[in-house]
């Protein structure tokens, strides 16, 4: 999530938890409804080049180290999606990555 946005108690920008977000300093965006949200710089979070690796849209993976990588604990993975969006397997009973795609040994 990029800064710039408003997310007071009555914003329609709230939060289920685990997301993470762009440090921008005060222009910071800050979702409403989780302590779980993750307020990152660019090197903690991370991230590889925009490109297609499978699925309908390009997506950007978490380069090793990410913070993103197994940043949601096993309890709190989504038990209803079982893949990302490249179609790979997601937690499995393992923590979750945060973003949409989760990281593969064989990536």
């Amino acid at each position: 999530i990029h800064g710039g946005c408003d997310a007071s108690d009555d914003s329609p920008l709230s939060s289920l938890g685990f997301n993470a977000v762009l440090d921008l300093g005060p222009e910071t965006c800050v979702l409403s409804g989780s302590e779980t949200d993750q307020i990152l710089s660019d090197e903690e979070m991370s991230l590889g080049a925009l490109r297609y690796r499978g699925g309908s849209t390009p997506t950007h993976l978490p380069n090793p180290g990410s913070l993103l990588i197994d940043a949601i604990p096993p309890e709190s993975c989504d038990p209803d999606v079982l893949d990302d969006q490249h179609g790979q397997p997601r937690g499995g009973g393992s923590p979750c990555d945060i973003g949409a795609v989760e990281l593969q040994a064989s990536d």
